[in-house]
C-alpha cells in the first residue's frame, strides 16, 4: 500500500509544533504568578505608627541661665503590627532622621537667619537601654497587635548652643521605624547603621516647634548677679589726701548675656550717698568721693554713662570693664575706717 503524501504529513507536524508553543506559553504565565505570589507576605510583615502624639510647642523661657533642667517635650508612639510579625517575635527599632551630625543631636534654624537651636531625642522604652534608638519587643505568641514607646525632645543648655535669636522655630523631621522578626539574626536595636539599611521600614513626618523669649542677664565670672567690688585697698589717711588726682583705681568687670544680637542698654546708679553731683563712699559721718569710669578693651576711659550693646552668642558673654577713681587731692586727711557706696546696675533689653 503506498504511503501517505508529504502533503498530508505537514498538518501533523504543524499541529505537533503549536502545541508545544502553547504549553510554553502556560508555563511562563504560571512562573509568574508564583514570583507575585511569593513577593505578597513580606510586604505585611511591617509595623506600622498606629499613632503619634504631638510634641506641641516647647516655650524656652530663659536659655541664657545656666539653669540645670532644660525645656522638653515628650510624646508617644504606638505601633499597629500584622499578626505574623507577632507570631515570630517581631523587634520594632525607631530612630530620628534628620539634619544630624551622626548623633541624636539635631538642629531647628530661622528661615534667612544665622541661627539655629540644637536640640536632643531620647527615645524611652521598656526593650532599650539606648538613648537613641528606641525598641519595641512582641513575644512569641502574644495576640497583642500594639507596642508603644515615648520620645523626648530636651533642648541642650547654652554651652551647647550658639546663635540662638529669640523667635520661633519650626521644624519636620522624620521618625523612621524598622520591623525585624527574631529568625533574621539582626541586632535588636543596638547597631544603627545595620538598622538605617534596613528594607522593612515607615516613616513618619513629625513636627517640632519651639519659641525663644528674649532674655538678658548680669554675670561676673560666670555667676548670676554676682560683682567683684571695686576695691580701692588699705591706704594711709596722709597718702589718700596728697594723691594726685585720679591716682587712686580700682575696676571691676560687669558681664552681660543674651539671646543672639538681643540690643540692650547698662546703666549705673548714683550710689546711696550722691550729693552735688558727686559719687561719695560713707564712713559714718565720714564721705570719700568717687567717679566711675567706662574702660574699654584698649584701655581708654571716659566718664560713665549709658552703654548700648547688642547679645553675643548665647555661650558667649559682653565684658564691660568699670573703673572707680578717689577724687582726690582733699584739704583734710579722712577719717580712718572702711568707707563703702552701693551701685545698682540697670540692664535694660
Amino acid at each position: 500500500m503506498p504511503g501517505p503524501s508529504p502533503a498530508r504529513r505537514k498538518p501533523a507536524i504543524l499541529a505537533r509544533a503549536l502545541k508545544i508553543i502553547i504549553l510554553r506559553r502556560w508555563f511562563l504565565a504560571l512562573s509568574v504568578l508564583t514570583v507575585l505570589l511569593s513577593i505578597s507576605p513580606a510586604s505585611a510583615q511591617v509595623c506600622s505608627v498606629k499613632s503619634m502624639e504631638s510634641l506641641g510647642t516647647v516655650k524656652i523661657a530663659d536659655l541664657v541661665s545656666n539653669a540645670s533642667t532644660s525645656a522638653s517635650t515628650t510624646a508617644k508612639i504606638i505601633y499597629e503590627c500584622p499578626q505574623d510579625v507577632v507570631d515570630m517575635g517581631g523587634v520594632i527599632c525607631a530612630y530620628i532622621e534628620g539634619n544630624n551630625n551622626n548623633r541624636n543631636v539635631f538642629y531647628q534654624r530661622q528661615p534667612e537667619k544665622d541661627s539655629s537651636l540644637a536640640w536632643e531625642g531620647k527615645f524611652k522604652s521598656p526593650d532599650s537601654d539606648q538613648d537613641n534608638v528606641g525598641a519595641v519587643k512582641l513575644k512569641k505568641g502574644s495576640r497583642i497587635l500594639e507596642g508603644s514607646m515615648h520620645l523626648t525632645a530636651t533642648y541642650l543648655p547654652r554651652a551647647n548652643q550658639s546663635r540662638v535669636r529669640a523667635g520661633t522655630y519650626t521644624s519636620t523631621y522624620s521618625l523612621v521605624s524598622v520591623t525585624y522578626n527574631d529568625n533574621t539574626g539582626e541586632p535588636d536595636c543596638y547597631d544603627l547603621s545595620k538598622i538605617k539599611a534596613h528594607s522593612r521600614r515607615v516613616t513618619t513626618p513629625f513636627q517640632l516647634q519651639a519659641e525663644v523669649l528674649t532674655t538678658c542677664q548680669l554675670e561676673n565670672k560666670g555667676e548670676k548677679d554676682t560683682f567683684d567690688p571695686i576695691d580701692f585697698g588699705t591706704r594711709g589717711a596722709l597718702s589718700a589726701a596728697d594723691a594726685g588726682a585720679g591716682a587712686i583705681r580700682a575696676t571691676t568687670n560687669i558681664d552681660v548675656r543674651c539671646t543672639y544680637e538681643t540690643p540692650y542698654t547698662l546703666d549705673l546708679g548714683d550710689g546711696e550717698n550722691f550729693k552735688d553731683g558727686t559719687r561719695r563712699m560713707k564712713n559714718g559721718d565720714n564721705f570719700l568721693a568717687y567717679q566711675l569710669f567706662n574702660k574699654t578693651a584698649s584701655g581708654e576711659s571716659s566718664p560713665w554713662s549709658k552703654l548700648s550693646g547688642i547679645g553675643n552668642t548665647v555661650n558667649t558673654v559682653n565684658k564691660h570693664t568699670v573703673e572707680g577713681r578717689l577724687t582726690t587731692p582733699i584739704a583734710v586727711a579722712p577719717a580712718k575706717g572702711t568707707y563703702e557706696d552701693r551701685i545698682v546696675v540697670t540692664l535694660t533689653f
